[in-house]
């Protein structure tokens, strides 16, 4: 299916309507609803919220200020007085692009699966090995060619359990390995609300709307309400799979994986879908758009007549299942080949945006680079933070006792003070340091690490104090380190006065005095500290002190959102995650290695880890500190909640975070953004921070 074309206000205001009258209609269905929660993977209007109703509000009014002030030869694709430079004029929160078409009429709802992954096992448990399935040479076949493609999981009625398994499996392992992937389960709890097999194909179309960000809000949002609004006389599986040829466009590949058994007694409904695949897949060939992988799932014979896909055959439990971690995957399960993929299309974008594309940007850290060429795909979390750091700084004052600087501590290995970005935040008078385990002014660094966390958070804390403290000698701590770490800690706390202490490291065994000190502070300055790399199988793999409620504990991620797979098990808190993986910071221009690389005259280094993480989300708490301290109207209240841990962590967890369920325990990507941003409304943010502190628990 071709993109919507791009053409004068004229011709678009049919969709513009459609799309007035879809917000109008859910708004008052929400607003009527009771907006009690349920732990349910089945999501409608009604178990939707306060924000929803804001986000909607908010769109409401955008599009009556459009009709109301739009002349016949408005362009919402080019009109600058109209149009943000980030291009999202009309919808102030991402979510909104797949909400809105996921609760249009019929089939009102969308399923959490990932409510259903964490339901079906536990993502730290090993995967399921089952050896017809994992040692298959169609499965290696699958997962190697660069080419769209389908396979058939075939098994008895007695096999449901292990195909059960297997999909879901399958996602883990898709997901584990970054590979982009939308899928369907089996589970009683959602079976019941697939009428039809159209329903399964709309799941699927709203997942893919989730992750693919090259689609235009403002562009393709009217369009997909209309294609969402299934009408009788439309051909549902046909008009389901030109939904799917639209909103895989400009993705470079997805994995679909699709267990048959939740359709139950209507399977039939879906008897032409190998057909409708395959030719889903000429198509995308034809538009030279995105390769999609699909694994069908079933314990169901395909029609006499129906072409058929390569097929992995598998049996009843004769053969016993071994659980294994992928740690061990070597003895077990081989590791699936994937191909790497170029970007195979670009989407429209606004004609006149000053911002540059995603063909300028650097996936791994976010920064503009020389080359020009074809998209490289979503923009990345460096490159949404942009937006993040515009608004703040739109209403930034110069430092004096009215507007303070946010202070930060980086309690590490140390400071190389001959680095350029060293010297300029020196320069620019926000840097101080002191170096603890020598007890002197005259700080170093012998390891890197503490050089490389600093440069982080100068840069994404653009107006924060860093106060540098060198409380380990190398990255491996020594006897005494505990101790240096607690006068450190109070040091920070009474003489530097700071608001954040960001600790990227931590210790195997508790320590008394830490542990009393770190209390202590976190009564008023909030303390970040790494979870730990690579500790899965120890028995404490959190490390201390992140493993301490009062300290914010962070896990990593890739700069799109995927844990990392050095992440420890997640803790029964809040665990957030910030990007973690190949970060570029500042290194020892004496500690040079092959990893190490020269950049306008200055030594730099990319690393991965939760160390790396930790600097990030202090340099966000300082962005959220400073935007609450401006002064503006409305201010926000109980402001100094923020100081605390339990309010930070509320802003990250309800506003900074897609779907956040009250009390859910799984790893959460913080998105900035999604509060404060360019695309937001700035006179709506102090308000939303305001109600969440005030909704606290005292």
């Amino acid at each position: 299916m071709p993109a919507p074309p791009i053409s004068p206000w004229g011709s678009q205001h049919v969709l513009f309507g459609v799309l007035e009258r879809e917000v109008q209609r859910q708004l008052a269905l929400v607003e009527r609803s009771s907006l009690t929660y349920v732990n349910d993977p089945v999501v409608t209007l009604k178990f939707l919220g306060w924000d929803y109703i804001s986000e909607l509000s908010a769109l409401a009014k955008r599009l009556k200020n459009l009709f109301d002030t739009a002349d016949p030869h408005f362009d919402p694709n080019s009109d600058k007085l109209l149009s943000r430079r980030n291009g999202h004029f009309l919808v102030p929160n991402p979510q909104l692009f797949w909400q809105i078409p996921a609760f249009c009429e019929p089939s009102s709802q969308y399923i959490d699966v990932k409510r259903c992954l964490s339901r079906s096992a536990d993502s730290n448990d090993p995967i399921a090995y089952n050896s017809e399935f994992w040692d298959s040479d169609e499965l290696i076949r699958w997962a190697s060619v660069g080419v769209s493609h389908i396979l058939l999981v075939k098994g008895g009625y007695q096999c449901s359990d292990e195909i059960g398994e297997i999909s879901t499996d399958l996602v883990r392992y898709l997901e584990e390995h970054d590979q982009p992937v939308v899928w369907i389960p089996y589970e009683m709890a959602i079976a019941p609300n697939f009428l039809h097999a159209d329903d399964v194909l709309k799941q699927l179309a709203i997942q893919i709307l989730q992750q693919n960000t090259n689609l235009h809000f403002d562009v393709h949002l009217p369009h997909l309400v209309k294609l969402f609004q299934v009408r009788p006389q439309d051909q549902l599986l046909t008009h389901w799979f030109d939904v799917l040829d639209f909103v895989l466009q400009g993705m470079t590949n997805v994995h679909m994986v699709i267990d048959l058994g939740t359709l139950e007694t209507k399977y039939e409904t879906a008897s032409s879908w190998v057909t409708q695949f395959l030719g889903l897949f000429r198509r995308l060939r034809l538009q030279d758009s995105a390769v999609l992988k699909v694994v069908l799932l079933n314990t169901w014979p395909l029609p006499t007549g129906s072409p058929k896909p390569p097929t992995i055959n598998i049996h009843s439990r004769n053969m016993p299942l071994h659980r294994r971690h992928l740690a061990t995957r070597s003895e077990g399960i081989r590791s699936l080949p994937f191909p790497t993929y170029k970007s195979k299309m670009k989407v429209p974008q606004l004609a006149h945006s000053d911002e540059p594309s995603s063909s300028d940007i650097d996936p791994v850290t976010g920064e503009v680079s020389a080359a020009k060429g074809a998209a490289n795909g979503p923009a990345d979390w460096f490159t949404h933070m942009e937006s993040f750091e515009e608004l703040i700084n739109a209403s930034r004052k110069e430092p004096d006792d009215y507007h303070p600087r946010v202070k930060i501590a980086i309690l590490d290995t140390g400071l190389d003070l001959s680095h350029l970005d060293i010297i300029k935040a020196k320069d620019e008078g926000r840097l101080k340091y002191w170096d603890f385990v020598d007890d002197t002014e005259a700080i170093k660094d012998d390891d890197g690490h503490g050089t490389h966390c600093t440069s982080i958070a100068l840069q994404y804390a653009p107006n924060a104090e860093i106060f540098v403290g060198r409380v380990f000698r190398k990255r491996q701590a020594d006897p005494g380190s505990c101790g240096i770490l607690t006068m450190a800690i109070r040091h920070a706390a009474e003489k530097w006065k700071v608001n954040i202490i960001s600790l990227s490291l931590g210790f195997t065994e508790d320590d008394d005095d830490l542990r009393a000190e770190i209390r202590s502070a976190s009564a008023k300055i909030l303390i970040f500290a790494s979870a730990a790399n690579n500790t899965i199988n120890e028995m404490k793999p959190i490390r201390f002190p992140a493993s301490m409620s009062e300290v914010i504990c962070i896990f990593s991620s890739n700069s799109f959102g995927r844990k990392s797979d050095f992440n420890p098990p997640r803790r029964y808190q809040a665990n957030l995650t910030f990007p973690g993986e190949k970060i570029k910071g500042a290194w020892p221009s004496t500690l040079t290695d092959a990893e190490t690389f020269v950049w306008k005259g200055a030594t730099y280094k990319h690393e991965s880890g939760t160390s790396c993480s930790t600097p990030l989300a202090a340099a966000v708490a300082a962005g959220v500190l400073e935007f609450a301290w401006q002064e503006r109207t409305p201010a926000v209240r109980r402001v100094n909640r923020l100081k605390h841990y339990t309010g930070m962590t509320e802003i990250f967890l309800k506003h900074m975070v897609d779907n956040y369920k009250v009390g859910e325990k799984s790893c959460h990507y913080v998105k900035p953004w999604k509060l404060i941003s360019t695309s937001c409304i700035k006179a709506e943010i102090p308000v939303l921070i305001s109600d969440a502190l005030e909704k606290m628990n005292n």
